[in-house]
């Protein structure tokens, strides 16, 4: 009786990680989104559409700053040269309104698409030359400040060819996520980051897991802590489940129009590593031409270096299936040619079937010829066998006639004699 609640526990747990299991979606959902992926943009389009009509109508400087940050946020992950411009355009009205707050804002979203760009000395000039009492008078700035200069040593540690600089640089990364920390506690990617750094991974995936649950299907945010948790699933090396969060994150950028992405490029490297190279081929070259479309220029790099080896797989992977093809073809047109020979061997064996039926039937009439004359035939021995069985009756009823006559007279000339000879 002990047992009972531990078994139920455990029965419950199942049933809850198959349920959760059972509602993950599956590559067939991503195919379905990218099918649809255009109606997604046109929802975007009509959003910056709206914030742009917005824009035109902003009674007062404020209000414009408000809806062109909204239209920046729309562009960034979306047009990176539209988001370019609107970064200018901010600091442009900052400056207008007068505000050094809205100005050193407007600077770190232009540090952060320097960034997105590839663009890492621009991006540290500007936050080199960011005025410490400024960003120290606003709590906000500041961790905006913290999660620029993290970025920026994250980006460019992994582009450095010496490991020396590239640890610096790690180093300062790793600093910038403890400053984070202490403004922002509740900034669970950074936290998992750094529980990551320090090789708690199943730490970091249980905060990850616990935050995941507790947001909405439909909320971008998920779609960051999906490729996080692929992430550590990756670390770990469970596939499986790192393929399964990032088809979350995949349909998650999809739906949200974004374009400048991760996800779908690096589930295409693991469906190409399990051999799955049609949607491989198909998911990078999607990801390639989102990337040159929203001008992402590290994402078109990144992607581009992916593409040949999966191209190379995709054109020899169709050249086997063109090969099946034409072995298919030549073995339909030989069982083509064989059935022609077979019908034309068919059709012969018809025609002489037909003309051996026809000398059939001219026999068969011979026959019935023969026959009709035979019966006559016998009609007509019939007819003659009974004349003469007639003529046979008469025959003997004169024999037996004549025969008695004869004897009779011979009876008189016997009787004549005796007669005659007591005379």
């Amino acid at each position: 009786m002990k047992c009972l609640p531990i078994i139920f526990t455990l029965c419950g747990l199942c049933f809850f990680i198959n349920m959760s299991a059972a509602t993950m979606p599956t590559l067939e959902d991503l195919d379905s989104v990218l099918n649809n992926e255009a109606f997604y943009s046109r929802l975007h389009e009509r959003k910056i559409a709206d914030t742009k009509l917005a824009i035109a109508n902003a009674i007062d400087d404020e209000k414009r700053y408000k809806e062109t940050e909204i239209l920046y946020h729309q562009y960034s992950s979306y047009r990176m040269d539209s988001a370019l411009h609107y970064a200018h355009k901010l600091i442009s009205i900052a400056r207008k309104m007068n505000s050094d707050l809205n100005t050193q804002r407007a600077k770190f979203l232009l540090a952060s698409t320097y960034i997105n760009f590839g663009m890492y000395n621009e991006a540290q000039e500007i936050v080199n030359a960011t005025n410490r009492s400024t960003i120290d008078a606003d709590e906000e700035l500041r961790a905006n400040y913290y999660y620029v200069n993290n970025t920026l040593y994250d980006a460019m540690q992994h582009f450095v060819a010496d490991d020396t600089v590239a640890d610096y640089y790690h180093s300062r990364a790793l600093c910038y996520k403890d400053s984070i920390l202490q403004l922002r506690p509740d900034a669970i990617l950074i936290k998992a980051d750094l529980l990551l750094q320090r090789h708690q991974q199943q730490e970091a995936l249980n905060l990850l897991l616990e935050t995941y649950d507790d947001k909405n299907v439909d909320d971008r945010y998920r779609a960051y802590l999906a490729y996080a948790i692929s992430d550590i699933y990756r670390h770990i090396g469970n596939t499986k489940m790192e393929k399964q969060y990032l088809i979350v994150s995949a349909i998650s950028d999809i739906k949200s129009a974004v374009k400048e992405y991760i996800s779908l490029r690096r589930l295409a490297t693991l469906l190409y590593k399990e051999g799955d190279i049609a949607r491989a081929h198909r998911y990078t070259t999607k990801a390639l031409d989102d990337a040159l479309f929203s001008n992402a220029r590290l994402r078109t790099i990144e992607t581009s270096q992916t593409l040949p080896v999966i191209t190379t797989a995709y054109q020899d992977m169709v050249n086997r299936k063109q090969k099946q093809i034409q072995y298919a073809l030549i073995g339909i047109s030989v069982l083509l040619l064989l059935v022609g020979v077979m019908f034309l061997y068919a059709r012969r064996q018809n025609r002489r079937l037909r003309l051996a039926k026809a000398d059939l039937s001219l026999a068969n009439e011979g026959l019935s010829s023969l026959n009709r004359q035979l019966k006559d035939s016998n009609n007509n021995l019939s007819e003659v066998n009974r004349s003469l069985s007639e003529s046979n009756n008469i025959k003997e009823t004169y024999i037996v006639k004549f025969m008695t006559e004869c004897s009779a007279y011979i009876d008189k000339l016997d009787r004549y004699r005796t007669r005659l000879n007591k005379k």
